[in-house]
């Protein structure tokens, strides 16, 4: 994460770890969904307020999802600076971690763009490669991410009201995951086992190489106490399902 691919291991651990994984959906607390009510390219939660741009999400989001690479290696330095990410407070040493960050990228930088053009590459070169490992990195993120939490079936509780409460933690956890392609060795070993998402934010510490074993566990634990198990059938479904989910929250109707 940090030498290789130019970000911030720091800022991915306050992200997803401290926020995500803890307040998983949770408007006002996960720091993977918008945090004001209204201003934010995407509306993925009916807490936020509507407004006519987001009749057209389902159609500009695909196409940004690409950035997402290049983002997070933007949104590590604005987290150090302003000691926040989202509504997740980093707690760090600032200037240590600035140094350390400047160190990072600088190595980062080195291997793809100095490197090469050592090797003998030309500026055009580079920049195409560079672009198109990105852009495509990017989606193989946004997407993996997306279709696992930000789906019809899943809920979004809010901070701001006792909703986060009122179901305990683990079963939170399900309710607001999707699964994908179980038995799909293909699936599975392309997103890391990340379609066994319910699985993986149960027990994250638990090696992704177990979670097709444990999965049905789960989901017989699940029917015995009544918990509704999200699980879709292909990949394929789950994106075509989180663009509805797009869809429909941009519709006035929705707000």
């Amino acid at each position: 994460m940090d030498w290789f691919a130019g970000a911030s291991m720091t800022s991915w651990h306050h992200q997803h770890v401290v926020g995500h994984h803890l307040y998983t959906n949770v408007y006002g607390a996960d720091p993977d969904l918008p945090v004001a009510r209204s201003g934010d390219i995407r509306r993925v939660t009916d807490h936020q307020v509507w407004s006519g741009l987001y009749r057209f999400q389902h159609l500009y989001l695909g196409p940004l999802y690409s950035l997402l690479g290049l983002k997070f290696r933007v949104q590590d330095i604005v987290g150090v600076l302003t000691l926040q990410n989202g509504p997740i407070r980093l707690n760090v040493k600032q200037q240590r971690e600035l140094a350390y960050q400047a160190a990072v990228k600088m190595t980062w930088f080195c291997w793809r763009f100095v490197l090469p053009a050592y090797l003998g590459l030309s500026l055009t070169e580079i920049l195409v490669l560079f672009f198109m490992a990105e852009l495509t990195t990017g989606c193989w993120l946004a997407f993996n991410f997306q279709v696992s939490h930000v789906s019809p079936s899943t809920v979004f509780p809010s901070a701001e009201t006792k909703e986060p409460f009122a179901d305990e933690w683990a079963v939170s956890q399900v309710k607001t995951t999707v699964d994908y392609a179980h038995g799909d060795l293909l699936a599975t070993f392309l997103c890391g086992a990340l379609n066994y998402q319910t699985v993986h934010h149960l027990f994250p510490s638990v090696s992704q190489y177990h979670y097709p074993a444990l999965a049905p566990i789960v989901l017989e634990v699940c029917k015995r106490h009544g918990v509704r198990y999200n699980h879709i059938q292909t990949f394929r479904e789950a994106v075509y399902l989180h663009f509805k989910h797009l869809y429909d929250l941009g519709q006035k109707t929705a707000a």
